[in-house]
């Protein structure tokens, strides 16, 4: 079909006039062309994808959808048609969850679904955990494990079954390697025989002040009310800090976690989190500082250069909402990526710092997405971009007390 304009034109007649008679005035091939045109297609808000679902029957237009969806992972038009189904069916890829991981229709959209309908969902990746092999199976446990901790456990017992550590068997490490590889990819390895978890459940939002995000929609996202901490923390200015050779520096204040909030994986009542942006100007490099009990916070660099930093404020954390405990970049246009705790949000391939201290891989702390302020002007800008507009992670390790940075973009 050289252009969907006239289905448009047709279809809306048909759809506030006799929608009954919709399968009587098209045929399924017309039907077909035009879910594989409007598919491929970028995102229209305005458009009515539910309404073209409910006209017509699912195999006139599900099977060109699943097949654009294994082609093409970003058909941002063929992922609208899948949001469309979400909404008129929650229950359809609860109970079919192979259909939404195979289809890859982005991270976040995929746990909301899987969320909406979380008892079907559980038997329906136990299901797939079952019956697949190789990664796809491994992919299931994750999922399984996002969805309910109480899982955790368990799968613990049947990765720790395939992993054969002095085993010849070439298939044997391969099914290892596989396992241990498709859990990674969501923050979880194996410890033993226990599926040790990369980032804590609890998660929040930071709530920022009117204008200081200059009023776009990320600020404005509405959370449950009586969900924020009756606390107040300090976000953004200077402090001192120390560099690797005891020198006096000054680092970029992050956050004060005063009093910490539970179930972050910080024994501490009170932590501070510095960090030097002027390091942290390269992606992907990882900068990590020690947290002395004087409370002193010492990078492990030997230069540090001044930067500005985010403007100083007091923000607000408000409990992550079930929809928003799982995100990801560019999936919305509606996300606080601005995150304290649970799931951390990545651009490109999940990474994980490995302690300095220890060597054990280290728990996502906190999210920031790009935008914050700066207090004066840098490179003609006042504000602040990881990259081209990207997002940076922090990391505990509790044992040792040391943070790390790092941040990517596209």
């Amino acid at each position: 079909m050289a252009t969907t304009k006239s289905f448009d034109e047709r279809l809306d007649k048909v759809r506030y006039n006799e929608p009954s008679l919709a399968t009587a005035q098209f045929s399924r091939d017309e039907v077909v062309a035009y879910i594989e045109a409007k598919a491929q297609e970028k995102t229209d808000f305005g458009y009515p994808y539910r309404d073209v679902l409910k006209l017509f029957p699912r195999d006139w237009w599900l099977p060109s959808i699943e097949a654009i969806l294994k082609a093409r992972w970003n058909a941002d038009g063929a992922r609208c048609f899948v949001d469309a189904l979400f909404q008129a069916e929650p229950s359809y890829f609860a109970d079919a969850p192979h259909e939404l991981l195979d289809w890859n229709v982005g991270f976040a959209r995929t746990m909301r679904m899987l969320q909406a309908r979380p008892d079907v969902a559980r038997e329906g990746l136990r299901r797939m955990f079952e019956t697949r092999d190789g990664s796809d199976r491994w992919r299931a446990a994750a999922h399984l494990a996002l969805l309910d901790a109480s899982e955790e456990p368990s799968l613990g017992r049947a990765l720790a079954a395939v992993t054969v550590p002095d085993s010849s068997d070439d298939a044997a490490k391969r099914s290892m390697s596989i396992a241990q590889w498709g859990l990674r990819e969501y923050g979880y390895e194996l410890r033993g025989d226990t599926l040790h978890r990369a980032w804590p459940r609890a998660a929040f939002h930071l709530a920022f002040p009117p204008g200081y995000l200059g009023g776009r929609p990320k600020e404005a996202l509405e959370f449950p009310p009586g969900e924020a901490l009756p606390s107040t923390f300090a976000f953004g200015g200077a402090i001192e800090g120390r560099n690797a050779e005891g020198g006096r520096v000054r680092l970029e204040h992050i956050l004060t976690l005063d009093p910490v909030p539970p179930g972050l994986g910080v024994s501490a009542s009170r932590l501070v989190l510095a960090a030097s942006l002027w390091i942290l100007e390269d992606e992907r490099t990882e900068s990590f500082y020690r947290h002395h009990p004087d409370g002193t916070i010492e990078t492990e660099s030997d230069e540090v250069r001044p930067h500005p930093a985010f403007q100083s404020t007091q923000v607000r954390l408000v409990r992550s909402p079930a929809t928003k405990r799982f995100q990801s970049w560019g999936e919305g246009t509606d996300e606080n990526l601005y995150r304290l705790g649970g799931y951390p949000v990545f651009v490109q391939s999940p990474s994980y710092p490995n302690c300095i201290g220890c060597g054990l891989r280290m728990s996502h702390l906190l999210s920031l997405d790009s935008g914050l302020p700066l207090e004066e002007p840098r490179h003609g800008t006042t504000e602040h971009a990881w990259g081209s507009g990207g997002v940076a992670n922090g990391f505990w390790c509790d044992d040792c007390r040391i943070s790390a940075w790092s941040w990517d973009c596209t």
